[in-house]
């Protein structure tokens, strides 16, 4: 691989999750370059009070890596990655959320793979780290893991993408139609809206598997009725994306309707089968309520 000196930024919006915060940057700063590259944090704090900026003041002290701060005062999650993707200073921007932290070869793998593959965005894998043991009927219906894929995929499915591990080259958010829609700034569904004009304005997306990072699930998270919660706030969010009279509308009723008549046999399956499939139906019935003017959630559970 060709060896120069692009500069990097890091790129983190914060909405109050300090003690994610504190871990995430202290695996920041500890990235492998190779001598490839030079990279810098860019944390935009979501909130009007500044909230975290003492805590960013005491980490750049022992910081060997350039940490910058930003405050985003409008509460939207949209406006403040947009502030982040208009204000870091580098060739390349990599994105992940502020509950999450980064494997020591997170970065380099990121660059590595931009360059290999000449993409305009690379996304890697997101995998979850409880906080406690889950319960057998979690992890045996997998309702945190996600879909990956092997190293130099390329990602044709606004689905498989997502906000929290990513890479994007700079000279794409030059354009401002390339950034986030405020209208999904607090009903979240903002990242999907995003990825899904880039895929089709043509834009080359990879995969890199080796690009890991963690995301920390708290044990509140991993309950019934947070995972619900989720599920309807995702379906609610989906339905801006299309209208009332689309195929997509056709598709949810018709996984709504088999779903539903499922649920009863799916028991005896299993929990973790039932609650599984319980999560899907109440994606699409949030989805179907929202397109026909009922909100069902307003803002995503904490």
């Amino acid at each position: 691989m060709r060896i120069n000196r692009d500069h990097l930024c890091v790129c983190i919006c914060t909405f109050k999750r300090r003690e994610m915060l504190g871990h995430l940057l202290d695996t920041l700063k500890q990235q492998e370059t190779c001598g490839f590259f030079t990279y810098s944090i860019l944390v935009v704090d979501n909130d009007y009070e500044k909230s975290a900026k003492e805590m960013i003041a005491k980490a750049r002290v022992a910081s060997p890596v350039l940490i910058s701060y930003d405050v985003e005062p409008i509460q939207n999650i949209s406006l403040a990655r947009n502030r982040a993707l208009k204000t870091a200073d580098g060739d390349f921007l990599a994105c992940l959320d502020d509950d999450e932290y980064a494997d020591k070869q997170w970065l380099l793998s990121l660059y590595e793979a931009i360059q290999k593959y000449s993409a305009d965005v690379i996304l890697g894998p997101v995998l979850p780290c409880f906080s406690e043991s889950p319960p057998s009927w979690v992890l045996r219906g997998g309702l945190f893991d996600r879909e990956s894929f092997p190293t130099g995929t390329v990602i044709k499915n606004p689905n498989q993408t997502r906000s929290g591990n990513f890479m994007i080259s700079r000279k794409m958010v030059r354009d401002n139609d390339n950034l986030f829609d405020p209208a999904f700034g607090l009903i979240g569904g903002e990242d999907s809206d995003f990825f899904k004009r880039m895929l089709e304005r043509g834009y080359l997306f990879i995969w890199c598997q080796e690009a890991r990072v963690f995301e920390t699930v708290p044990s509140s998270r991993v309950t019934r009725t947070y995972l619900l919660k989720r599920a309807l706030m995702r379906g609610a969010a989906a339905a801006k994306r299309g209208p009332l009279i689309s195929t997509d509308t056709f598709l949810s009723v018709i996984a709504f309707i088999s779903y539903t008549i499922a649920l009863p046999f799916l028991l005896l399956g299993g929990h973790h089968l039932f609650i599984r499939y319980l999560i899907k139906d109440c994606d699409h019935l949030a989805k179907l309520l929202a397109r026909f003017g009922i909100k069902v959630m307003r803002q995503w559970p904490s």
